[in-house]
């Protein structure tokens, strides 16, 4: 789903949401949210910001940034912000992304979720020699 905003000739198209694969704790998953001018005006890219909570961990910052987008987005031209998810707790994250720019709605935001995992340990196996194991 494509959530578009409008302001003073300019719209913004971003995602709603971005939902990130369950992650193990210590790993990274990356989305690519694309952001791009609908409008027929220029948009002015003023710049990004992430945050998160976690309910164990509480304000985190499991979710990075970076992106393509130069100061500016012509009309119909586009841009990628690639956020990284690296969970450090068991649970779930919910984050937001936040777009400014020169829009009256602006910041933008777009909701980020994802989870942590636990990491799968392996068992050990071990034979008396009598064929049955232990």
């Amino acid at each position: 789903m494509i959530l578009y905003l409008q302001g003073q000739g300019t719209q913004v198209g971003i995602p709603a949401t971005v939902a990130f694969p369950s992650t193990t704790v210590g790993s990274s998953s990356i989305m690519t949210v694309p952001v791009t001018n609908v409008g027929t005006t220029t948009l002015t890219i003023g710049g990004f910001w992430l945050s998160c909570y976690n309910d164990k961990a509480g304000i985190c910052n499991y979710y990075t940034q970076t992106n393509n987008c130069g100061a500016s987005l012509a009309p119909a031209q586009s841009c990628n912000v690639t956020v990284t998810f690296t969970p450090a707790v068991v649970g779930s994250s919910p984050g937001t992304l936040s777009v400014m720019d020169n829009d009256l709605t602006s910041p933008q935001q777009i909701n980020l979720t994802g989870s942590g995992t636990a990491a799968v340990k392996g068992s050990a196996v071990s034979s008396s020699g009598s064929g049955r194991i232990r």
